[in-house]
């Protein structure tokens, strides 16, 4: 069989901490669209038994996702390089249309698409899906939609990413000092650079959802690493990033406020008023078939959690808290 014009372009690469079920149905998937195209999954452990053909199974031990994804692109080949997680799974030819978006701009280097909620009759999941597209949970919602749209962005997530090999390199890759993060840093190193960005939302993929326990943990990651984000890559969409602190902070300074001013703790309360209205309004938006306190749960999950998660980074290690990063 003759290697179609993408697959000489393109090395897929995977980063995973172990081989399991998500990661086998995600080459499937990407073998049944395209039966030779070259893959690279990087893992902590050593697994014998080999994958497949074209595929290059490599082991780092417990490294970040950054240090693995750096790692797949000195081992590729190919001009182009292309991201997609170990719980994610392609639903098109996503590919062509990202092949496509280079062809017909030469100045774009870089070029990704959505990452959408597969169908599941898993509630939590459900619920999972609906919450990762509010603002204040995935910093460009637009991204958990397919579409018809094609345009320039200043950011995308590396589920579904795909690069020009000279300027991942010339760029020195991703961050690998940080557990979560180094697609946003990427993002920025590219905008700073004035490197062309480009979304097409026909090249969509589909990404498994966690449930609550699991999306919980993966909120305590991502809050565990915002001030390190800050001081990496200071900006103002850096700075931003605070504000997903200023919850479990806000809630935290409540009996300080009430032993040291009565009247201001008055203030509080009505600032508290606010926070629980806002998780209320949002409940209801995510709310799927009247499960309205499910709904209430992820709400303050998504709101209180990257708070939780950085306090707990000034007592656990960042390899301890990387542990809880999980691929279910």
């Amino acid at each position: 069989m003759i290697k179609s014009k993408v697959e000489s372009l393109v090395t897929l690469i995977i980063p995973s901490k172990i081989i399991d079920s998500n990661l086998k149905f995600c080459i499937k998937k990407i073998r049944f669209f395209y039966k030779k195209i070259k893959i690279i999954i990087i893992i902590n452990k050593f697994h014998k038994k080999k994958l497949g053909k074209n595929i290059t199974t490599i082991t780092c031990k417990s490294k970040t996702i950054g240090f693995k994804r750096n790692l797949g692109v000195k081992l590729a080949k190919t001009p182009l390089v292309g991201f997609i997680d170990s719980d994610a799974y392609p639903g098109n030819k996503w590919l062509n249309f990202i092949s496509h978006s280079f062809q017909k701009n030469k100045n774009i280097s870089v070029v990704g698409g959505p990452n959408i909620s597969p169908k599941t009759n898993d509630i939590e999941k459900k619920l999972v899906g609906n919450v990762k597209k509010l603002f204040f949970v995935t910093l460009d919602p637009r991204v958990k939609y397919k579409s018809n749209l094609e345009y320039f962005t200043s950011y995308l997530p590396s589920v579904n990413l795909v690069v020009k090999k000279k300027i991942f390199n010339k760029l020195k890759g991703m961050n690998d000092k940080v557990n979560t993060g180094e697609d946003t840093l990427f993002m920025q190193l590219l905008n700073k650079k004035k490197i062309k960005v480009f979304f097409n939302g026909k090249a969509y993929i589909y990404h498994k959802d966690r449930n609550f326990k699991h999306f919980f943990r993966q909120r305590i990651v991502y809050g565990s690493d915002i001030i390190k984000l800050i001081f990496i890559s200071p900006n103002i969409k850096s700075f931003l990033s605070l504000l997903a602190l200023l919850p479990f902070s806000y809630v935290l300074i409540g009996p300080i406020i009430f032993l040291y001013s009565k009247v201001i703790f008055k203030l509080y309360l009505l600032g508290l008023l606010f926070l629980i209205l806002f998780s209320i309004f949002y409940s209801f938006k995510i709310c799927i078939k009247g499960k309205i306190f499910k709904s209430i749960k992820l709400i303050l999950i998504s709101i209180f959690g990257p708070g939780i998660g950085f306090f707990s980074s000034l007592l656990i290690s960042s390899k301890n808290l990387r542990k809880l990063y999980t691929q279910k």
